[in-house]
């Protein structure tokens, strides 16, 4: 793919099925027979909090239970990494 332009998602499968061993294929979203969930605005909205603005920023995350955690650099300590819960907590009823 080294010095190759891309400029639609067919290019990159048909490029890459072109190595040995590997079968690619291309999952349309907006197909009608497609296996993907595609409408999870809604849901993600209903159970997740937005994300802080810095995450435009260069940011390294790192998603885990529910929290996200931002640093400026991999090597950025914990106790200087900005975390955020994203998960909303719901009540049983």
């Amino acid at each position: 793919m080294k010095g190759k332009n891309f400029y639609f998602p067919m290019a990159i499968v048909e490029a890459v099925d072109e190595v040995k061993g590997v079968n690619v294929s291309f999952i349309d979203h907006r197909d009608a027979w497609c296996p993907c969930y595609v409408d999870w605005g809604p849901i993600l909205k209903k159970n997740f909090k937005l994300l802080p603005v810095q995450y435009t920023f260069n940011y390294f995350f790192e998603f885990d239970e529910g929290h996200v955690s931002m640093r400026s650099l991999c090597s950025t300590l914990d106790s200087v990494a900005v975390n955020v819960p994203l998960v909303n907590a719901t009540k049983s009823t």
